[in-house]
């Protein structure tokens, strides 16, 4: 619709102008205040409103009349000037001066001869308004004009605007917030009103406004939705007005004289041969009255006066088309820029009856309006100038095809635009109304339903359009197979569209060869064309060239498109696809035709229609082919060789000729392959079951299920898909069969020596290729381009016409698996690469639940078929599983070991098959909780020593061949040195028929083609022995009492501390001795023989010094104990350390238990059992703490009377110094001189002596004076009061706290005093 006027197309509502709301060009800005601001606001906020609905669409403006009187609305400036329509008192000698539009004057777009031009819509649209506002401000007193000279303003305007009809009618925005200015409000209202005779209701609008919120109080959207319901009807009035002007000058011209034409203008000529003719003034004035009656939005009204103003420049432009004959004053020339007008003017009249009959809801009267319009003009001479036509007529448009040659570029052009218009009016209608399409519905009109329809159509005036009765049978529900019976959605009339534009394009080019070629003239129709004129005819070729013709008919297949699958019609979708496909091919838009190409072949190959899959991969290879993209080529020519989608066999051959030339010239045109085409190199795969395939491909194995080590056969069966496919015997370079498992991969080559075993006959034929003896080679892979290897033999790959190729071969998998036959691919090899038709079997579903054939070879060499009893369809999966062992796995050994011993396990194994067998054993021997376990050996013989080193594992022991229902038995050796509790020793047993050499649990994996044949069979069997201690050993440490100060051995003590002389210095040691008792239980549940029990000193080369003393005591040289006894073993230790050491725990050694056990079982007592060790470790002892010692020193005679002296000894081994309190007490039978009490402070590994003098005064027995030692606590500290201090060497954390010093207490002392004579 836009390529005509947009004043001829959009609908037209009545026009409002208003005044106020912006500010004049010529005024100064106003000073600026937050008032002036707030007012400005409003006024912008008001006009933003009038003006939003200027911008709804076409259908959006019907809406909203309906709801609340719509109106075009347009701002004009304060001083905008409204002119007379009629000069005031014009006297009768004064010329008529006319419009500036009229035909009449000179300048006029029309003048001399023109009917009607789009400017003078948009004069009645835009610019003359039917209604005018005018804003005026009482808010603001400063800004305000003086109340007389508004009222002044206001009746000129009123006066000004009356004169033309024009409704005027005043907005006042009122200030409000006080009571004054309420009461001051309506006072200027009162005399507004009665001054310029202004109707309250509908010439006053007030819009309050409140100074002191600086807002108005109402609404503004729904205040102008009232203001424009209340202004509509004199809008309306004013239109109404104009049609009975209209009218009257029409009666009065009609009256007067039908070939009369209006007065002239002043200096125009009274008789001009090229001016309007009467029956142009009479279209005028029609055209007037429609526009108008429109405007006032009387459709019924608008579509009568459309349709006579249609019919009467349809005769007229008829009259011009006859010939030059009936050329005159009421004919308008063809080929003219009035007759392009013209054509444009009945075009955009039939544009608005369609478009009004669907505002009305009569889609009917619509379409046949389109249709009678399409129908009428095929008899303008620009549209049928050409007099035969060289090509054939486009189908699918019979109905407006029937016109003399064929039709024009230009006739096909705008029947193209007519349809795409309409289409357009559809697309709206559904959008935007409530039409259901197709209307009528199908089959919802009986006879009875026609002719109340008909009815209907008869008093909207469908007889007038289409020139008579209608039957009744028109519309019944045969009616639906055509489809000008009723109206279809959108993308029908964009495809009608779509074709017409590519037919123009076809015309296009045809009348520019016929140009170009002189000879091909007599195509025209020489009395046509001279009446359009030559001039004409080069003009519309220019403009044809100009016009992209590919891209507008795919923009309108597209927009076809779109529409029909909102509808979700796929058929039709797929059908509009191809022809937007087929549309780039022509408009060598290669690229885009093979993408939509691609897509919808998918869809037609998957739902079988192969008569459409052949043109769409024609078309696919013709694309393919100009932009050298071989493989698409091949993929397409490959399917096409399919008999169900091109059954002419020559067609076929063909096919296959071009495949040929493709694959060996890379290209469609036979050439050297090294001289035309260098640089092509084909490597392609052809996925076969994705496409129409000339050769079927199904597979088979013999079984389904097998033995590992069992050879099983497959067969792979390549069928020709039809009676006549291929249509000549087709060689093959390779036979690929692709496994699951690469290892079974088979590589089949054609040999040119081979004979072939086919010939040309279409007979059906059965051939079996024999691959069971292929041999295993090393051969490139096709997909990856690697080496690996294949089983290979050369055969004669030939498939000819109806015959049947089967190639057997056969799989022997050693190991259990699933093995799938992954892919079969048929090579054709050239100089330029290669082409592999690839069956994907392993992505096959569930095929047809036929019989399982299987070819076998009867007694005379012949081939046959015969039918496998197990399963239904393809069998491409063989499921490969071992045989379950049929031996049996004894493992015998005591009731559970312990530790530190050699642990003897026999493993008996029982032949269960009826043949003889060799038998491979691996062993493991770990801890339940852990796979790694160093604490745990297992030994294949007797190592002969029980604390021999070994592993635990075990791998690849070779048990020899057991004979049938024999057994064997070998013995194993286990020892744990740590950890009781349970061990698993697990047993891996390898068997087969023949003698192998198989894998193990460290070896790495054999290479898949060493596999032997013979079938290996494995069996695993686990035992779980409990490992426990063979004793429970318990200590007791002892520390003495006594503990001095020593020397090392061979050096002499000097002085009181102990310090040793030698040449490299002095060194202090320290001796503790222990008494250590060792308490021994067995945990055994066997007899135990020990030989010997021995505590060990830990071996040190430093300090400290450990010695084991020997104990007298009775040891046994051999001893039985019984389950549960119990064994006391006493052991004196002495260590001898530096006494600077500090208290470290002491480790004096281990205790060693050298025993055996006797076994219940007798087969493990006569092997004979070695005596085995446990260690027991003795506990860490701490060493005792450091004692202050006193030692006393007496005369060796003593005498009553007679003085001696008493000397104590104070001795302190600790680090530490030490503050005692020493106290004499007194003693019966002696006196003594000295203090009582008495401090004394002893340094580290010092000493102290007391002494005093005593006097016996008893004789015989008697206990001396006692001392008691008292400790005082003294924190260690290096200065004045320590100057010795703890060494160096001692550590901080070694040297003992004061509170660690114990105080021995003094021994009781008895003595004899000997009687003194002299006393």
């Amino acid at each position: 619709m836009e390529s005509y006027p947009l004043e001829y197309v959009l609908h037209h509502v009545p026009l409002m102008g208003v005044l106020g709301l912006q500010p004049s060009v010529v005024e100064s800005p106003p000073p600026s205040s937050p008032l002036v601001e707030s007012l400005a606001s409003l006024k912008e906020s008001l006009l933003t409103i009038l003006v939003a609905k200027n911008n709804l669409g076409i259908w959006d403006t019907t809406t909203a009349v309906k709801l609340s009187g719509f109106f075009h609305v347009v701002s004009l400036g304060k001083d905008h000037v409204f002119t007379a329509h009629k000069l005031p008192g014009r006297p009768p000698a004064t010329p008529l001066i006319h419009s500036p539009l009229s035909p009449l004057t000179p300048g006029s777009p029309l003048h001399p001869g023109g009917m009607m031009c789009p400017q003078w819509v948009r004069k009645h649209r835009e610019i003359l308004p039917s209604v005018v506002l005018g804003f005026y401000d009482l808010v603001d007193s400063s800004l305000a004009v003086n109340d007389t000279v508004m009222a002044a303003e206001i009746i000129d305007r009123k006066k000004t605007l009356g004169e033309r009809g024009i409704k005027y009618a005043v907005i006042l925005l009122c200030r409000v917030g006080t009571p004054d200015d309420e009461t001051q409000i309506e006072d200027r209202l009162a005399f507004l009103k009665k001054n310029c005779g202004l109707d309250p209701k509908s010439s006053v609008f007030v819009i309050p406004f409140d100074v002191n919120r600086r807002s108005t109080t109402v609404d503004l959207l729904e205040f102008v939705t009232s203001m424009q319901r209340t202004l509509f009807e004199s809008a309306l009035n004013y239109y109404r007005e104009h049609v009975k002007r209209v009218k009257k000058k029409k009666s009065k011209f009609v009256a007067t004289s039908p070939t009369r034409s209006p007065q002239p203008a002043p200096g125009a000529r009274t008789s001009d041969p090229s001016g309007l003719s009467a029956q142009g003034w009479g279209l005028r004035y029609d055209y007037k009255l429609a526009v108008f009656t429109e405007f006032q939005q009387n459709m019924e009204g608008a579509i009568k006066l459309y349709e006579t103003c249609y019919d009467n420049l349809l005769e007229l432009l008829r009259k011009s088309a006859a010939g030059p004959t009936l050329l005159g004053a009421d004919s308008i020339p063809p080929g003219s820029p009035r007759w392009t007008e013209a054509r444009a003017l009945l075009d955009t009249i039939n544009l608005k009856i369609c478009k009004l009959h669907l505002y009305t809801e009569f889609p009917l009267l619509a379409l046949e309006a389109m249709n009678r319009h399409l129908r009428c003009c095929k008899i303008l001479p620009e549209f049928a100038y050409l007099a035969k036509s060289n090509l054939p007529p486009p189908p699918g448009l019979s109905q407006v095809a029937d016109i003399v040659g064929g039709g024009t570029h230009e006739y096909w052009s705008w029947v193209s635009k007519q349809y795409r218009i309409f289409g357009e009016l559809i697309e709206l209608a559904t959008s935007k109304s409530r039409l259901s399409l197709p209307y009528p519905p199908p089959g919802t009109l009986g006879n009875g339903g026609a002719a109340a329809l008909l009815n209907t159509v008869a008093n909207n005036g469908m007889n007038v359009l289409t020139g008579g009765e209608i039957p009744a049978t028109s519309f019944s529900a045969f009616s639906m197979t055509n489809p000008a019976n009723f109206v279809q959605h959108a993308g029908y009339y964009y495809y009608m569209s779509a074709k017409a534009a590519e037919e123009a394009w076809r015309k296009f080019k045809e009348i520019a060869e016929v140009i170009e070629d002189p000879s091909g003239h007599d195509v025209f129709s020489k009395s046509t064309l001279d009446l359009i004129g030559q001039d004409y005819l080069n003009s519309s070729l220019e403009q044809g060239k100009a016009v992209d013709h590919g891209a507008l008919t795919i923009e309108l297949f597209t927009k076809s498109y779109e529409q029909f699958r909102k509808q979700k019609s796929g058929r039709i979708t797929l059908f509009l696809a191809a022809e937007i496909a087929r549309v780039y091919e022509r408009n060598s838009q290669y690229e885009m035709a093979l993408k939509f190409y691609e897509r919808i072949g998918k869809t037609y190959r998957k739902e079988k229609w192969n008569f459409i899959l052949k043109s769409i991969l024609e078309s696919t290879v013709r694309c393919a082919s100009e932009l050298a993209l071989w493989d698409i080529v091949l993929d397409a020519l490959v399917e096409l060789m399919s008999e169900s989608v091109l059954p002419h066999e020559n067609g076929r051959i063909d096919v296959l000729n071009q495949l040929l030339t493709v694959l060996n010239y890379g290209s469609l045109i036979p050439g050297s392959p090294t001289g035309a085409h260098p640089d092509v190199s084909i490597r392609k795969i052809v996925d076969m079951d994705q496409m129409n395939a000339f050769i079927q491909c199904s597979v088979q194995f013999k079984k389904t299920e097998a033995y590992a080590g069992c050879p099983v056969p497959f067969q792979v069966t390549l069928t020709s898909a039809g009676a006549t496919s291929p249509p000549i015997p087709l060689r093959f370079s390779k036979v690929q069969i692709l496994f699951s498992v690469p290892r079974y991969d088979y590589c089949l080559f054609c040999s040119d020596e081979v004979a072939s075993t086919l010939t040309h006959s279409t007979k059906p034929r059965l051939i079996l290729l024999d691959c069971t003896d292929a041999k295993r080679e090393v051969m490139k892979n096709l997909e990856t381009g690697s080496e690996r290897k294949y089983w290979t033999k050369t055969l004669d790959l030939e498939v000819a016409m109806g015959s049947t190729v089967v190639v057997e071969g056969v799989v022997n998998a050693a190991d259990s698996q699933d093995i799938k036959i992954r892919a079969v691919g048929l090579v054709l090899e050239s100089p330029l690469g290669h082409i592999s038709l690839n069956y994907r079997i392993a992505d096959r579903g569930e095929g047809a639940m036929f019989r399982r054939k299987w070819m076998t070879v009867d007694k005379d060499g012949a081939p046959k078929i015969d039918y496998l009893p197990d399963g239904y369809g393809e069998q491409s999966l063989l499921r490969v599983s071992r045989r379950q062992p049929n031996i049996r796995i004894q493992v015998i050994h005591d009731e559970h070991g312990y530790l530190d011993e050699l642990y003897p396990v026999d493993i008996e194994i029982t032949n269960e098959e009826d043949s003889e067998i060799h038998v491979l054993m691996d062993a493991e021997f770990r801890s339940s909780m852990s796979s790694d376990d160093a604490y745990s050996q297992i030994f294949e013989s007797h190592p002969g020593n029980a604390a021999a080193a070994g592993s635990n594992q075990l791998s690849g022991l070779s048990l020899g061949a057991i004979a049938a229902h024999s057994k064997l038995s070998r013995r194993l050796w286990l020892r744990c040195d740590k950890f009781v509790g349970e061990r698993l020793l697990i047993l891996s047993v390898q068997y087969g028929q023949e003698h192998f050499a198989g894998s193990s649990l460290t070896t790495e994996p054999v290479d898949p083609a060493s596999v032997p044949t013979t079938e290996v069979i494995r069996m695993q069997e686990t035992a779980r022995i409990a490992f426990t201690s063979p004793f429970d050993v318990k200590f007791d440490i002892i520390a003495q009492k006594t503990r001095r100060l020593a020397l090392r051995e061979g050096e002499e003590r000097v002085g009181l501390l102990g310090f040793a002389s030698g040449a490299s210095g002095a060194a202090l040691e320290k001796m503790d001795q222990f008494s250590v008792l060792a308490n021994i239980k067995t945990a055994s549940s066997n007899d135990m023989e020990i030989e010997s029990v021995v505590l060990k000193a830990i071996e040190t080369t430093s300090s400290p010094q450990i010695d084991i003393l020997d104990v007298p005591v009775h040891c046994h040289t051999l001893q039985v104990w019984k389950p549960g006894s119990l064994a006391n073993y006493v052991y004196h230790v002495r260590v001898t350390s530096d006494i600077l050491s500090g208290s470290k725990p002491l480790s004096f050694g281990r205790v060693e238990i050298n025993w055996k056990r006797r076994f219940r079982n007798k087969t493990f007592e006569q092997s004979g059992s070695q005596w085995a060790t446990t260690t027991v470790k003795l506990p860490p002892t701490e060493p005792p703490k450091p004692v202050v010692q006193v030692f006393t020193d007496l005369p060796p005679q003593i005498e009553v009377g007679r003085l001696f002296t008493v000397q104590h000894v104070i001795e302190n081994p600790s680090l530490q110094v030490v503050e005692l309190h020493a106290t004499i007490e007194a003693a019966e039978g002696f006196v003594f001189s000295g203090y009582k009490q008495t401090g004394i402070r002893i340094l580290p590994l010092s000493s102290a002596r007391l002494q005093y003098n005593c006097i016996a005064l008893l004789s015989g027995q008697l206990t001396p004076p006692k001392i008691k030692i008292i400790k005082k606590e003294l924190a260690p500290a290096a200065g004045p009061g320590n100057p010795v201090g703890p060494s160096p060497a001692a550590s901080a954390a070694t040297i003992p706290k004061t509170s660690d010093i114990e105080i021995a207490p003094p021994r009781d002392i008895t003595i004899f005093v000997k009687p003194n004579l002299d006393w």
